[in-house]
């Protein structure tokens, strides 16, 4: 995001999705407030007061947020010198990232409206089943006991779920998303099996999957009859590719840097888009394939 610079403030630039964000620094923060109440600013920005200079490691005084007396609708926290001890009071938020701070105590279940958040797994942090306008959540190093989905609760309403670093070992609990259309999985080096997608196999329409070597049965997406994108990029061997052969609505697939067995690639021809780096086993290079898709 480009920074500017206004009336002696800093922002993050608007675009086409959101508003611009005023960036709240320990250094102006009481004229910052006073600033952004006049204006009704409603995306916040917490960062360090070396954000563009000189780093420092003074503490975010986060009591001070009260005197907020807009209706912030976003709030972004990436300063690891910011303790959040559920003294975050903005009951409108509706979108929650929280990247670099310390996490003392934060109840979810004070924001109704949220819609969007994403942040490092936390026992800290509770009551995300109560977030039932949730449709995005972006999780890194989600830890379950039982190392699968059924911590995170039910999200009746959620369509987008990213998760990054884990012990994911199963998707069992994926069926508590019954209207989820996107699912990303980076780097669950514990992942063996997802077959429980077939739970969600009318939902689903993208599956994005890094560096999951461990998997056993990449063949179940097959059962994915709705799915248009996929991705298997980094991942371990897959014995073929005519799993694609029942995939009816798949339009493009990518697997960078993971091997197919057979090296058969004829069943991307029944794709628009595909993406892979060519091994010499395999039947058709990636720069004939991608002519040949173009030629169709």
């Amino acid at each position: 995001m480009s920074v500017i610079e206004k009336d002696g403030f800093q922002f993050f630039e608007g675009n086409k999705f959101r508003e611009e964000a005023i960036i709240l620094i320990e250094k102006y923060l009481d004229d910052a407030i006073i600033y952004l109440n006049k204006n009704n600013y409603k995306y916040i920005s917490i960062r360090n007061n070396g954000f563009y200079k000189k780093y420092t490691d003074e503490i975010f005084p986060t009591s001070k947020l009260i005197k907020i007396k807009s209706d912030v609708l976003d709030l972004d926290i990436d300063y690891e010198y910011t303790v959040i001890d559920d003294n975050i009071p903005f009951e409108t938020l509706e979108d929650l990232r929280l990247a670099d701070c310390t996490i003392e105590k934060l109840d979810l279940g004070n924001f109704p409206n949220l819609r969007k958040i994403g942040y490092e797994w936390n026992r800290k942090i509770i009551n995300l089943e109560l977030c039932t306008k949730l449709t995005e959540l972006y999780l890194t190093k989600y830890k379950s006991k039982d190392k699968n989905l059924h911590e995170i609760g039910k999200h009746l309403n959620l369509k987008f779920l990213s998760f990054v670093h884990g012990n994911l070992a199963t998707l069992e609990g994926i069926e508590n998303f019954p209207k989820l259309e996107t699912l990303e999985l980076s780097y669950q080096r514990n992942l063996k099996s997802i077959k429980d997608l077939g739970k969600i196999k009318d939902s689903l329409i993208g599956l994005n999957i890094e560096g999951a070597r461990n998997i056993k049965d990449y063949e179940s997406v097959a059962k994915l009859k709705n799915l248009k994108y996929l991705s298997f990029d980094k991942c371990g061997e897959i014995e073929s590719l005519d799993f694609i052969n029942d995939m009816p609505n798949l339009e493009a697939i990518t697997f960078y840097k993971t091997n197919i067995k057979d090296g058969n690639m004829l069943p991307l021809l029944k794709l628009k888009r595909c993406w892979y780096d060519s091994k010499r086993h395999y039947s058709h290079r990636y720069e004939k394939m991608e002519k040949m898709l173009e030629e169709k």
